[in-house]
Formats: structure tokens, C-alpha cells, sequence
């Protein structure tokens, strides 16, 4: 596909050139000329940048390069490229000299370039052209997004999707997650893509209408569970650095957990979750406290949002703050996330609850027998990644989704 690089202001030309350096890799990218605007001497900008390449002896190289970005309307003169790149070879701390074009370059100019190329072994020379940016754009989708959002096709959306969210934690946007959602099953998908979707649905409330959880396969569940867990520390800490909160992330991943009870084995869950760093080529692990710290909020809020929403029609329990008519439609809707014919939409609130569990009455789901206490109301330590204390808490949680759903489907 062929990307109208013509259509580009000279200022967003210029930018075009920034990110795309910055996506292909080069670090310490700076305008040579600062200010926003044009120069008024040749229509463009000067970057400069490093960039590291490995020799076949895996040894690393760190090349200087000076890039001059050149928008025109017509070909691009020989006279202007022979003085950019007479006065490049002034600077002896300069390795590669590019010339970025929108446009094209006559192939007299191409042969006195690799004449001079031939007499001067430094600065290498490099001249992008219309067609050579073209072709490199097809390699990063990312910056394809931003400059030509209406070029890419799907797969390469979901690719941008998933490289925007793992380098600038952004997430998609409300219309490409609905064109996602329209054709999920002709898409390639992997956990590294879901995962940045799934936490896009988390923040806008989405999680029980598009049900992601429901039509994927096992395998690629357990692969976007475990990314999230494994990286939830690192994320959490970019998103604190950037000012953001890590609450869409969590909840996403509570999402996932439940889902993980609802479809599979208990013991294949607390497998996954107890040895999750063995799945990786981490090697070391972090120790078992770190792991409780980590997990701890993620198993909490799961417990507490089913102490919440399954008492609330429970006979056995009472004495509760009055809450709003819609919060009480809202509430009643959660189990219906887990059910693929159910909508609903989710429901943030964390308004404080008092219990009283009167255990002389029958439990509607029979998952408790008269004269016991609810489970749901027991307190989820904070050893929890020990794992006889996961299965159990694990397995509390997985019974109530698994009998609500069964509940809620015969109503």
C-alpha cells in the first residue's frame, strides 16, 4: 500500500521523520535546528541521532548519524544534494549522513553520490527516498497509525495496538476496539495483542458486553493471563511514572482470573499462577513475598466484588448501607459477564458493606450447608501465593462463578 507522503505539511513531514527514526530505533533524536516551524533557508529540519548495530562478530557499533529531512513538490535538484552533503563531510564526528525525502531523487544525482561515496569512505551516505520510506513505514505500524491512520489494514492495526501499548502504555480507542471485536475471528491473536484490548474494555466499562474471555481459546487465555501477571510490577510502575493509575490494569487482570476459574481446572489455575516465572526466560525469580505483594490486591478485589454482588440477594446476609436503584441494577448484572448470551456493563463501585451472616437460612446456591458460615466472608490473607492458601481462596471463587452462572442461565 502506498502511503500519500505528498499530502504531508512540511511540518508533519518533519515529524513523520522523528517518529519513525524513533520507532525504527535511534536513540538521542534532537532537532539540529530547535523551534518549532520551518527554516527559511532550505523547507526542513536537521535530526540527529545514534544508532546501534550488531557486526556478525555480535560485537556493538554506535554510529552517529545526521539525518537532513527535504520536502519538495518536485524532484529533488542534484546542486542541493551535492552542497548538503559537501558540508556533512565538514564534521568528522558525523558516521552516517541521510537525506530524507518526500520525494524522489534523478538517477544523475544517485551516480555522483556513489562516485563521491567511492572517495570518501566517512560519512556514509544514505538517501531515503519516496519509495524507500514506503517501504519502511511497512515495518511500523505504529507510526503508520499516527500519520496515515486510514491505511492500515486490521491485522496491521492490531499490530500498532499492540506496539503502542507495550512502548507508551496507550491504549486503542473505542472505534478500533469495535472493529476488532466485528472480525476477532479472522485475526491472528496472541497475548501480547488481547491483553492491551482487554484493559482498553476494563476502562470503558466493556467487559460484559464483549465478552473476550468467552470466545477465545484456552490456550490463548492462559497466554494473556500469565503476560499480565508477570509484567503487572513493571507496568504498574510505568503507569505510576507516567501519572496514570494502575486500576484499569488490575481490573483487566482480576477479568482474567475469573475467567481462568469459570473455564478451567482449579489445579491447572493455581499451577499456572504458582509457577507463572517458569513459563518465561526469566532467571530469577521473584522472591515468594514479592509475588504475595503483587497478587495480593488482585485476588482481594476479586473476593470482595463476589462477597459484594452474591450476598446481595442472598437471604442469609443483611444489614447494608441503601444503595442507588441503578447501583442495585448494576450490581445485580455482575455474574453476567461470565455468561456469553448475558449483557452487562460493568460496575466500578466500591461502596463499603456491612454483613451479617445469618447461617441458620439455605444457602440459594447450595454451595454452603446450614450452620456454616459463608466462605466468601472469610478474609484473604496476604501469604495467598502459598499454594494451599490459593487453591483455597481460588477455589471459593471458582465455585461462586461457576454456581452463579448455572443460577442466573436457569432464571
Amino acid at each position: 500500500m502506498d502511503y500519500p507522503l505528498n499530502q504531508l505539511a512540511p511540518e508533519k513531514f518533519e515529524k513523520l521523520a522523528f517518529f519513525l527514526l524513533d520507532d525504527m530505533g535511534f536513540k538521542n533524536l534532537e532537532w539540529r535546528k530547535g523551534g518549532e516551524g520551518v527554516s527559511a533557508t532550505d523547507g526542513g529540519r536537521d535530526l540527529a541521532g545514534k544508532y546501534a548495530k550488531v557486526e556478525p562478530d555480535d560485537s556493538i557499533v554506535v554510529e552517529n548519524w545526521w539525518i537532513e529531512v527535504k520536502h519538495r513538490s518536485g524532484v529533488l535538484k542534484k546542486s542541493t544534494v551535492q552542497n548538503i552533503i559537501l558540508n556533512a563531510t565538514a564534521r568528522r564526528d558525523v558516521d552516517v549522513f541521510a537525506i530524507f525525502t518526500n520525494n524522489v531523487v534523478s538517477n544523475p544525482t544517485i551516480d555522483w553520490v556513489k562516485e563521491f561515496q567511492n572517495t570518501h569512505i566517512k560519512p556514509r551516505i544514505v538517501i531515503w527516498q519516496m519509495h524507500d520510506i514506503e517501504r519502511i513505514l511497512r515495518k511500523y505500524p505504529r507510526t503508520v497509525a499516527m500519520f496515515f491512520p486510514g491505511t492500515l489494514s486490521l491485522p496491521e492495526q492490531l499490530e500498532s495496538i499492540k506496539e503502542r501499548f507495550w512502548n507508551t502504555l496507550s491504549y486503542p480507542t473505542v472505534d478500533e476496539i469495535e472493529q476488532l471485536w466485528a472480525n476477532r475471528r479472522s485475526l491472528a491473536w496472541n497475548g501480547s495483542k488481547l491483553l492491551p484490548v482487554i484493559m482498553a474494555d476494563s476502562l470503558l466499562g466493556r467487559l460484559g458486553s464483549r465478552k473476550w474471555g468467552l470466545v477465545i481459546d484456552d490456550a490463548l487465555l492462559i497466554e494473556t493471563l500469565l503476560l499480565g501477571f508477570i509484567n503487572f510490577p513493571f507496568l504498574a510502575i510505568r503507569l505510576n511514572q507516567q501519572g496514570q493509575k494502575q486500576l484499569v490494569l488490575q481490573q483487566g487482570l482480576e477479568y482474567l482470573l475469573q475467567i481462568a476459574l469459570l473455564r478451567l481446572d482449579l489445579d491447572r489455575v493455581v499451577e499456572l499462577l504458582v509457577n507463572m516465572y517458569e513459563y518465561t526466560d526469566i532467571s530469577t525469580h521473584p522472591p515468594l513475598e514479592i509475588r504475595n505483594l503483587v497478587t495480593y490486591p488482585i485476588i482481594h478485589n476479586v473476593h470482595g466484588s463476589l462477597l459484594r454482588n452474591c450476598t446481595k440477594d442472598c437471604e442469609r446476609f443483611g444489614i447494608r448501607p441503601t444503595v442507588s436503584e441503578k447501583q442495585n441494577q448494576t450490581e445485580s448484572f455482575y455474574f453476567h459477564m461470565f455468561s456469553s448470551d448475558l449483557i452487562q456493563e460493568q460496575d466500578n463501585s466500591s461502596e463499603p458493606m456491612v454483613f451479617i451472616d445469618l447461617n441458620t437460612i439455605k444457602c440459594k446456591l447450595d454451595l454452603v450447608p446450614i450452620g456454616v458460615y459463608c466462605p466468601l466472608t472469610d478474609d484473604v490473607p496476604e501469604n495467598v501465593m502459598e499454594k494451599s492458601v490459593l487453591k483455597k481462596f481460588l477455589g471459593i471463587i471458582q465455585n461462586t462463578i461457576r454456581k452463579r452462572v448455572e443460577y442466573n442461565e436457569a432464571s
